[in-house]
Parts: C-alpha cells; structure tokens; sequence
C-alpha cells in the first residue's frame, strides 16, 4: 500500500522543478491576523517524497506550484478568503450542485475548495471551470488556483503556489499550527467536523475527474454558463442569482442592476423590470419600491453595480466582458486571466490573454502603453481594437493589484545575463597575452594584481553580437554596463601604451568564476 507521503504526492502533483514553503507567521502591529508573507519564498528544486514526509511531520511547510512546465495541472482551487463563510452552507450547495469539490479549511480559516483530476488538463480550462463555479456558489472574487493559464519556463517563469494541507498531521506537538498562530488545514466534512487525513485522502480520489468525467462537467457547465436561463446576453451575476434566488437583503440592489440591463437590452425597459420583480423577488418589491427604482433609472444612464452585493459575489468579470450587455458591451476588448512579475532588474511581466494560447513576456513600458501592448498581441496573430488610456488603466489596475510575484535566479535577470556575457568576454581563448594587446580589442589580467582590464566599447561590441531579446538589449545600455561593473568592485583606469593614453575598466579577478580547462580526451592511434 502506498504511504500518506505517496498518496498526497500523486494527488497534488504539480511543477516539476520549484516549490514554496515559509517560516514563522508573524502579525502586523494592530492587526490580528497572522501572516506568512514576509517569510514566504519560491525554491527552485523539484518536490520530493521526502518533502511530502517533512510536511506531513510538521518539520517543513510544503507549497505545490498547481500549473506544470507545460501548462496543465491535475489539481486547482477556489481559494474563499472570508472568515466567517458558513462551511454547512456551503457543502449543502456543493451537494446540491452535485460539484465534484473537496471544501478544506485554510490556514487563515477560510475554505479552499480542491478539484482533482485523474490526468492533467489544460490550464486555462481548469481556472475558466473553477471561475464559473465559484460565481454560481456566490464566491465571485475568489482567487483561482491555478492562477496562470500558461508558464514560459525558460524565461524563468512560474505559477503560483499553495501551501498544502495537512502540515503536520503526525505527532508534532502543535507545529501543524506554529502554536496556534495558524489554523489546522484540514478537510470539513458535510457536518462541518474535520476530516481525518485518510478520510480527506479516500474523498479526494474517489472525486477524481477522468478525461471523460472533466469533459462533460466543462461542457455542460460552459452551456449552461453561455446560452441557458435569463440574462445570458447580460452580466453573469443575474444569471446566476436567477436560478439561486435573490437574497432577500439585496432585492432592491439587483432589481436596479437588472434595470440597467434592461435599458441596454430593450426599449420597454419599464414592463420588464415590473415582470422581473414579481418572478424572481421573493417576496417581490412593494409597488412604491419598484417605481423608486423605475424613477431614478429614468434621470440618468448608471453603469452596473458590480462591487455591491449580491452582485459582486456572483460576478465573472471576465465572461461579463464579452457579453453583448455586459461591462464591455461585447466588444472584442484584451481580458487578463493572469498577471506575473519577474523580481528581476529590471522586471519582467508574465501575462495571460483570454484568447491568445501564448503566455506574454513583456517589460514594464510594454505593459503600460496599450500600444505596444496591442502590438505584442498582433505579433501572435490577434487584434484588439484601440483603446482609450484609461480604459486600459481600468483593466489594468486589477490584474497588477492582484499579480503574482515570482522570485528571480541570477541568470535570467537582464544583470545576470549580461555578467555571463561579461565572464565569456574576459575568460575567452582571444583573450590578450600582453598588456599592449588591450588597444587591439582584447581584455588583459594581470595576474600580479589579480585584474582584468578592457575597454567598455569592446566589451559593448561583444555584447551586441550574442543574443540578447530586443527588450533586454535596450536595457544593456553603458550607464547600467558601468554601475554593474562599479558594483562588482571596478572603475575607470588608463594605461600609457605606445605613446597614447588608452582609458579603460578593470575589474577584480575574483569577481569572475574561471573558466575551466578541460584537456581533450586521449585518442586511441591504430598501429600501421
């Protein structure tokens, strides 16, 4: 029989080459709530058994990247960041949908909402299922794991990851919870009561959507999502509060959001919100109230009230965009899915576009500028119309606020970069015998003072013939090439070399990692 470790492992299989983990949970002065953030942190090594082991003993917090290196995942979330969810309720509406979702507690004490697969699937079709679901449970604003729908791994690129459950679940004296500071994350059963690990194991995997399985529920849920019930044409939120009921609290909210549709949608606007009010208030709106409503729809055209409840907790925004009268009227406008930034100098953003397969790299200036950012976009074969610079803010804002940042290694940084270029300009078999040799292009140590010495325009020449992206070439520029030499303990020096001054840069030897010298195998000579 395979061990926990073996069972969690299988279940939550995700990147193949990083992980995430952190340390000891700490407070912000006035707030009660405990965070990690701060000591959270990406390490590039591939998730181990025995990572899976130390985890379960509470030793070593264990977070699993859900998108793969090839943009699939077998497992995703509904990450529920409110503290006072009612755990009964929401199981009763998982049950009643008959959703094939494992609710378990988060280590904040909200709910994350697990879906498995028995073989990885497409990314993007996992995140469009999960953001569905979520808005027909009324968790509309909930993070989606996972949050990319497409990684450029050899960018240094790398979704998002979650810490999983079950930390510390052997005997570990409290660790599981750093003390109590954190919650038990652990699966809620249909009472509300914490699932054992094996009982979280035997539902998870008896949930597990095959090919077939997951093909049906996207299919039928993406119908449904499209073409069936009212407001289909309209904002997802009254499609999805049609067939769960408006609550009682919020009918007067979402009988003046479903004016506005009404008033974008048909001329006899009026007759139609009257009919909406008596089929779906329950009860319905006394008449006073609805002509209140009707009256002030008639002053002024309002935009729809997407961050009021009922309507924000049961929104798609995404799918909202593209509907006819919708938020974005139906026109064919850029939706973000997924937001990365490479902690790089200078950075480099990661975007994921509804309808382009690709993943984005793009530098800050092309992320800014709708221009260049429509530009990047044709490069792939897809054209956005022009947009207004504030128009581009308003999508903008939310996908950056709610970006990912990914931790950069050395060597994909523009830095990192240019130092290999530099270490392959200083250590190459050309390099000068001779001092002298310096005014003919070619960089010098002196091994006496432990220094090499070159000129910046033969360095810049040899840099422009290796490859570099266009992006990260403008960034390559001499100010940047002299404060990353200053930084590595260099400066400015000149030599007096057959009666004329040659002004150049040293750096220290040590700053440079030797090439190593590696003698060629022997051949094997045949006798004559």
């Amino acid at each position: 029989m395979p061990s926990l470790a073996e069972r969690f492992m299988s279940l939550f299989m995700g990147h193949s080459g990083a992980h995430g983990t952190h340390g000891e949970p700490y407070q912000e002065p006035g707030k009660l709530k405990w965070e990690i953030k701060k000591t959270a942190r990406t390490v590039r090594e591939p998730v181990t058994l025995a990572l899976w082991e130390t985890h379960l003993k509470g030793d070593r917090p264990l977070g699993v990247i859900t998108i793969r290196d090839d943009s699939t995942c077998s497992w995703g979330s509904i990450d529920v960041d409110k503290y006072d969810e009612d755990f009964v309720a929401v199981h009763r509406k998982i049950r009643t949908s008959k959703l094939p979702l494992v609710p378990c507690q988060s280590k904040s004490g909200g709910l994350h909402l697990f879906l498995f697969m028995a073989n990885p699937q497409k990314a993007n079709e996992v995140q469009s299922l999960l953001r569905d679901i979520a808005g027909s449970l009324g968790l509309a604003g909930s993070e989606i794991f996972p949050k990319q729908t497409h990684v450029l791994s050899e960018r240094g690129d790398l979704g998002s990851w979650m810490i999983m459950p079950y930390f510390g679940t052997e005997d570990s004296n409290g660790a599981g919870t750093f003390g109590g500071r954190l919650k038990e994350q652990v699966g809620v059963k249909p009472s509300g009561g914490h699932m054992t690990v094996t009982e979280f194991l035997r539902e998870a995997e008896k949930l597990r959507l095959d090919d077939a399985a997951f093909a049906a529920l996207s299919t039928t849920r993406g119908k449904q999502r499209r073409e069936e019930g009212a407001f289909s044409d309209g904002p997802p939120c009254m499609q999805n509060l049609a067939k769960s009921g408006f609550p009682e609290g919020g009918r007067n909210n979402s009988l003046f959001h479903m004016g506005i549709y009404f008033k974008k949608s048909t001329t006899d606007w009026k007759e139609e919100i009257q009919q909406a009010n008596r089929k779906y208030m329950n009860p319905p709106l006394t008449h006073d109230e609805v002509q209140g409503v009707i009256k002030s729809l008639d002053k002024k055209e309002y935009e729809y009230l997407c961050k009021i409840e009922p309507m924000c907790s049961h929104c798609d925004s995404l799918l909202c965009r593209t509907r006819k009268f919708g938020v974005g009227d139906g026109l064919d406008i850029p939706v973000l899915t997924g937001v990365s930034r490479l902690d790089a100098q200078p950075p480099l953003w990661f975007i994921d576009v509804q309808a382009i397969d690709t993943r984005l790299a793009l530098t800050t200036e092309e992320l800014q500028q709708y221009l260049l950012f429509q530009r990047a976009c044709m490069m792939l074969g897809k054209y956005f119309p022009p947009m207004k610079p504030s128009a581009w803010a308003a999508i903008l804002g939310p996908a950056i606020a709610t970006s990912t940042l990914i931790e950069s290694s050395p060597e994909v940084s523009v830095q990192g970069q240019f130092l290999e270029h530099l270490e392959e300009f200083l250590t190459n078999k050309l390099r000068a015998q001779f001092k002298d040799q310096i005014a003919m292009g070619k960089p010098w140590e002196d091994e006496e003072e432990g220094k090499f010495y070159f000129r910046l325009k033969d360095l810049e020449e040899h840099i422009a013939k290796v490859e570099l992206r266009d992006e990260n070439r403008r960034q390559v520029t001499r100010g940047r090439i002299t404060k990353w030499l200053t930084d590595l303990g260099g400066g400015p020096h000149s030599f007096f070399i057959k009666k004329k001054f040659i002004r150049c840069w040293f750096i220290p030897s040590s700053a440079i990692q030797q090439q190593v010298s590696i003698d060629p195998p022997p051949i094997e000579r045949s006798k004559i």
